[in-house]
């Protein structure tokens, strides 16, 4: 497989549609309208769990095999470095408090994503336990950020 960087899920999309691409890792909610006109086939999703938006497809860890396979997509809010710690927490305060509104959590339902609403220590430790898990395979294939 070659790597054909596109700007966004759209443009993605289309270059499979046209065939300029293979296949993708495509975003749920982009690509189920062609999956249901019968334009792409869905292979699986790549979370742990299926998508309540299109549960008949596959995990990638049961199309693969591989049942502790875990390829989540995560969006994280973040500030930068030196942001003073009480801007921080009340930064965290605001997500939480926003991430509990039903209505925020319909809409991110209905584009595939689910609302945690971690804290600052969870996040980071996430992030580093994430490093430590892609970083022998990134070091072994020599992927490098274009």
């Amino acid at each position: 497989m070659v790597h054909v960087p596109y700007r966004g899920p759209a443009p993605a999309t289309l270059g499979v549609l046209a065939g300029d691409a293979d296949c993708g890792f495509l975003a749920t909610p982009t690509v189920l309208p062609h999956v249901k006109a019968g334009k792409l086939t869905a292979l699986a999703v790549s979370s742990v769990q299926p998508s309540p938006l299109a549960p008949q497809v596959p995990t990638l860890a049961t199309a693969l095999g591989q049942p502790t396979l875990d390829i989540s997509f995560k969006l994280v809010l973040q500030a930068p470095k030196r942001t003073p710690a009480p801007i921080v927490a009340e930064l965290e305060r605001a997500a939480r408090e926003i991430m509990r509104k039903p209505e925020v959590r319909a809409r991110l339902q209905a584009a595939d994503l689910v609302a945690i609403g971690s804290s600052h220590a969870d996040v980071q430790a996430a992030m580093k336990a994430e490093t430590a898990r892609w970083e022998p395979l990134v070091r072994r294939l020599a992927i490098k950020l274009e």
